[in-house]
């Protein structure tokens, strides 16, 4: 019994060291952690866009890219920080990349047809 509970608390030791190396990364590095994430999501083929900032439209203007499994998620709303600005812009870039590597489709141009367009990212 005594070894279960030694083992537990190094694994809670382990997951907290790992927890707070993940908040470190996305405080200090955010353009590297948007990148990273988007490149884990690309690995398991789940696609999504990215965006923050209060928006008066409903989801089903974003249906077009249901259709095509792209999933298109909202980080924030009216409220934002520098480190959910750059992650969120390097996410966006990296997915974008690889949805018109992978998929054919150019999400700006997209977005355009539709007059949609992404939240000013700092560009």
């Amino acid at each position: 019994m005594k070894v279960f509970w030694k083992t537990i608390g190094f694994m809670c030791a382990v997951c907290a060291t790992i927890h707070v190396c993940i908040s470190v990364a996305y405080l200090f590095y955010p353009t590297q952690y948007g990148r990273a994430r988007a490149n884990f999501d690309i690995m398991r083929n789940h696609y999504e866009i990215r965006y923050y900032g209060l928006t008066f439209m409903d989801d089903a203007y974003y249906s077009f890219f249901r259709d095509y499994g792209i999933k298109y998620v909202r980080v924030a709303g009216c409220v934002v920080n520098f480190p959910i600005i750059d992650s969120t812009r390097s996410y966006n870039e990296t997915m974008k990349d690889a949805i018109r590597r992978d998929l054919g489709l150019d999400v700006d141009s997209i977005l355009k047809a539709y007059r949609l367009d992404l939240p000013d990212q700092g560009e």
